[in-house]
């Protein structure tokens, strides 16, 4: 999934009448919307990923069913506690299945551990609720990678690690209110990660200029049903068209 991967934190994310990640009542921006998305296909050069969202009486994802070119390819499944969730992912495709546990403190994912491996991420909020790092542990307990991220205007501008910069431009277009990230299938617990940016992006742009991501929206009753996304890279251009479906 060619344009699904790049921020953790990437654009969409978190409340509006849903209750995924509760942010001291305030989730940040973003319009509110008594709809979930519940389809999402992307249209890539060679591929197509049809995405199906099932949630609770919440709002809180419980199951994405992922198919490729038709086939049965991912799933992934959510239980919640009161101070953690766990997620379960299986990837048809190589018969394999990994979990995830994640701590919540007010509501905000802290730490994810992955299985029973005693490697970590742990993630720290600024004092206005945005996510402001995130840091990969050894199991131990080393740091081998962080990324601070940072945030203006409400929304996330930029976010670096030892080598890597990505820069992100904003459209006017207010983002919906959704706990689903649209830019990382992996990533289904976007309310979870405090507040979210306000608006939809126009344009990614790592800082050694390699890749540049140009985004084109079609909105609808003041939601995105299509994403034209248009990548230059040293590797050519590519064009990937995103779908939506709300309920």
């Amino acid at each position: 999934m060619k344009f699904l991967g790049f921020a953790l934190m990437a654009v969409l994310a978190s409340v509006g009448f849903t209750a995924c990640g509760s942010d001291d009542g305030d989730s940040g921006g973003g319009g509110t919307s008594e709809k979930v998305l519940v389809r999402m296909t992307e249209e890539g050069p060679s591929k197509t990923y049809v995405s199906q969202y099932t949630y609770d009486s919440q709002g809180r994802v419980v199951k994405v069913n992922v198919t490729r070119n038709g086939e049965t390819y991912k799933s992934y499944t959510y239980g919640y506690g009161s101070n953690s969730i766990t997620e379960t992912r299986i990837n048809t495709s190589s018969s394999s299945t990994t979990t995830y546990y994640y701590t919540l403190e007010n509501g905000r994912i802290v730490k994810r551990t992955r299985g029973s491996e005693s490697s970590t991420i742990e993630y720290t909020y600024d004092s206005d609720g945005y996510l402001a790092s995130s840091s990969r542990s050894y199991s131990d307990g080393s740091i081998y990678e962080t990324i601070i991220y940072k945030w203006s205007g409400g929304n996330l501008v930029s976010e670096q690690d030892e080598d890597d910069k990505d820069i992100y431009e904003y459209t006017n277009l207010t983002a919906p209110a959704t706990c689903i990230d649209f830019w990382s299938l992996d990533n289904n617990l976007m309310g979870f990660f405090g507040k979210r940016s306000r608006n939809l992006p126009s344009r990614l742009l790592d800082d050694d200029g390699s890749v540049d991501l140009i985004y084109d929206w079609t909105m609808s009753g003041g939601l995105p049903i299509k994403a034209v996304l248009t990548e230059t890279s040293s590797k050519g251009n590519d064009v990937t068209i995103v779908t939506f479906e709300w309920q």
